[in-house]
């Protein structure tokens, strides 16, 4: 019974955040698509300015917002359904800490028994533990979406993650990109 609660719940605010999501673009805009979105942030002469991502890191532009992306798909187990997890446990990325969290009474988590509960949808869960010391916890049902964003209530810098799946007859695969925003 817990189980379906907490499974209908979290379909609800994937609901709400897809709508939310969805309003915020231009009318009829599509989510990004994330191969015409990334760009390369090096500048020509081999070295940063202040205001851009580090060397050989990719922007995205999301609702008008620029962010420092990296893609961490082959650290990143894609529970569909399940939690999905970092294979690494923690990733650190422009002074932000991800962490995920796949509780070991889940199917499909790490250190998870054989009478762990099984979970019916796909479900990311994580940690953002920030410069300042603040942290964050986020997440969002994967489901059938193609893409789910989960970005931060904090600012300065705001972060967040960004999952693009491709669903096929045989395979699914997907890219995992962690977000910070471009200083």
């Amino acid at each position: 019974m817990i189980v379906v609660l907490v499974a209908a719940a979290l379909i609800i605010s994937s609901l709400v955040a897809l709508i939310i999501y969805t309003n915020q673009g231009s009318s009829g805009e599509n989510p990004p698509s994330l191969e015409s979105s990334l760009s390369s942030s090096s500048s020509p002469s081999g070295t940063n300015d202040l205001n851009s991502c580090p060397a050989g890191i990719q922007t995205l532009t999301l609702n008008g917002t620029e962010f420092c992306s990296i893609d961490v798909a082959n650290d990143t187990v894609l529970g569909g359904p399940g939690f999905s997890y970092f294979l690494n446990g923690s990733v650190e990325f422009m002074g932000v800490t991800f962490q995920t969290i796949c509780p070991s009474n889940y199917m499909g988590c790490p250190g998870a028994n054989s009478s762990a509960s099984t979970v019916t949808l796909g479900i990311m869960r994580f940690n953002m533990a920030f410069p300042d010391k603040t942290n964050e916890t986020a997440s969002q049902p994967i489901g059938d979406s193609s893409y789910v964003l989960i970005l931060s209530q904090h600012t300065g810098p705001r972060a967040g993650m960004l999952i693009e799946i491709e669903y096929g007859a045989h395979a699914t695969t997907g890219h995992v990109f962690l977000l910070v925003e471009k200083p």
